[in-house]
């Protein structure tokens, strides 16, 4: 698990809320429940860990919301906490649709497949899927 880095505050636009609450046993064996959420903005794909499982009926696919001091723990990954708040919006404008992103849930354990553009610039693992023209290889010792 990543530290925490900062807090931020961010808009998007909700794509895809899991079906259900998951929830694991933290360190102090403390049942901890959540569900995933992924939106987006523009053409930048966001995944959300909301353990504000009160707000379950209330993020639904295709509405926007801000998100106000929310726990950065990746690159495009943040948790929604209880120091967090969660507001309806307006709409949030993006180009990606709910059926080309998937909730964690829902990705495979050797990765998602995507193109060799997408895969490297995503922090998952991934199948690629494309055309190799040619491999260089280099000797790094």
């Amino acid at each position: 698990m990543q530290a925490v880095s900062e807090y931020e505050s961010i808009q998007l636009h909700v794509l895809k809320v899991s079906e259900k609450i998951a929830s694991y046993m933290n360190k102090s064996n403390k049942e901890m429940k959540y569900f995933n959420c992924v939106g987006a903005i523009g053409d930048d794909v966001i995944r959300l860990r909301i353990y504000l499982t009160s707000k379950f009926t209330m993020i639904k696919p295709g509405t926007s919301f801000k998100f106000v001091n929310v726990s950065k723990r990746g690159e495009k990954e943040y948790w929604v906490t209880s120091q967090s708040k969660v507001l309806y919006t307006s709409v949030v404008e993006t180009n990606i649709t709910a059926d080309s992103v998937l909730l964690p849930e829902e990705i495979p354990p050797e990765g998602e497949v995507k193109l060799i553009k997408d895969a490297l610039k995503s922090p998952e693992k991934s199948i690629i899927a494309g055309k190799i023209v040619k491999v260089i290889r280099r000797n790094l010792f």
